[in-house]
């Protein structure tokens, strides 16, 4: 690996990713947003599933196909693509090569099923034992569900997730975005880079780590279930109203609708005071949090009503100047148009050859509090770095990579 600089700190670490949908090539994305050179392997003819996660699709010109979905262009940027057939004996020998130069592989398949090609952690460190080897699973590498297949939507509901979303008087729903995927693949990269880490810091590279959704999504539900083990009983689902916290949620005006939380004794106060309402503050039935949320059945009526003869805009500046924490709901269109999302300047260009003005959210750290980079590779095209990366890795030659396309072990573009 060569000395990181302070804005790629993994810049020099190889990474080889065998990763689809969305849980390990989100992974994947952010080691390769912090510098990592990530090799992504795709299925020769259709590539990484999520690819037709569409429409709307971003259609590549140049091979006259649809090339990408929304969800492929959110989780891969900063990669380059390699289609290989690992079900020939040809193109698993390939990515065992490929792996001993690497650095670090992940992979995301049914638990077990990579051991008939030697693609699994056990063949794959016996080969290059200081390879970082991240696995990414459903349930897990063990128990009763291992070898079941799993999405987001599944760990929303098992997890609890969709039980506490939603309105109260409502169905579960799930989250908008798919947060189990997304929440796992930055617990991967947190992996991968702690064994990265370890290797440097005690001199013995390499190992074995893994992640699950299953495990994710409970990560996610701790403040739930610390709630249940103080009270005896699960959460109950409170819409947009925060647990715990009491004011809080969506209330209506006349023009529109607010989102504030005022949980704090005072702020709560302060809340009162805007509204001409400071006898309420006074009330022994909320004058603390606990009591407030013990009584936010009576209570929150009150605040509607109060909040429902207000402007929406009239009723923003009065929150802000209270130092109330108050903002808007937003449709994705309206965020990006809001002041400080633009001044953070966190949506930044693709780069993409097939729309060079597509601009989406990138890695959201800042380096010595420079804005985020735009992309250094934009999400790439089915097998668009098949030739380049095997050229350079493995040295082949013309009629070698001729000869494994004419096998359909590899794809390679023209």
């Amino acid at each position: 690996m060569t000395a990181p600089d302070r804005r790629q700190p993994l810049r020099g670490v190889r990474v080889l990713e065998l990763g689809r949908l969305i849980a390990a090539p989100s992974c994947g994305q952010i080691l390769g947003d912090l510098g990592a050179d990530v090799i992504k392997v795709e299925r020769v003819g259709s590539g990484d599933d999520v690819r037709n996660y569409g429409p709307p699709f971003l259609p590549d010109h140049e091979a006259g196909t649809t090339a990408a979905s929304p969800f492929f262009l959110a989780f891969n940027r900063n990669k380059r693509s390699i289609a290989i057939d690992f079900s020939l004996p040809q193109g698993a020998d390939l990515i065992r090569r490929l792996a001993a130069r690497s650095h670090v592989f992940i992979e995301n398949y049914k638990v077990g099923s990579l051991v008939k090609y030697g693609l699994d952690k056990e063949a794959m460190r016996a080969i290059h034992p200081e390879l970082v080897y991240l696995s990414v699973s459903g349930f897990g590498q063990q128990g009763p569900y291992a070898g079941r297949p799993a999405t987001d939507v599944l760990i929303q509901g098992m997890s609890g997730i969709m039980n506490e979303t939603g309105r109260p008087d409502g169905p579960p729903e799930k989250v908008g975005v798919p947060v189990v995927d997304m929440f796992t693949g930055v617990y991967g990269a947190l992996a991968v880079v702690s064994e990265l880490f370890r290797g440097e810091r005690n001199g013995a590279p390499g190992g074995w780590a893994g992640v699950s959704l299953l495990d994710c999504g409970m990560a996610m539900m701790t403040p739930s279930l610390a709630w249940m083990g103080l009270s005896g009983e699960p959460p109950r689902r409170v819409g947009t109203d925060a647990q715990g916290s009491a004011p809080s949620g969506v209330f209506a005006c006349r023009d529109g609708e607010v989102l504030f939380q005022a949980g704090k004794d005072a702020d709560f106060v302060k809340l009162c005071r805007m509204l001409n309402m400071p006898e309420l503050a006074r009330d022994v039935r909320y004058v603390t949090r606990p009591l407030r949320v013990k009584h936010w059945a009576e209570l929150r009526p009150i605040l509607a009503e109060a909040i429902r003869q207000w402007n929406r805009d009239d009723f923003f500046a009065g929150a802000v100047a209270e130092g109330l924490v108050c903002g808007p709901v937003n449709g994705v269109d309206d965020a990006l148009r809001d002041p400080q999302v633009e001044a953070n300047r966190i949506e930044r260009s693709l780069r993409h050859p097939d729309n060079p003005a597509l601009a989406l959210p990138t890695l959201p750290i800042r380096f010595d509090d420079a804005p985020p980079g735009e992309a250094r590779r934009h999400p790439p095209r089915l097998g668009e770095h098949t030739e380049e990366v095997l050229r350079e890795m493995l040295g082949l030659d013309r009629a070698e990579i001729d000869r494994l396309i004419e096998l359909g072990a590899i794809q390679a573009r023209g």
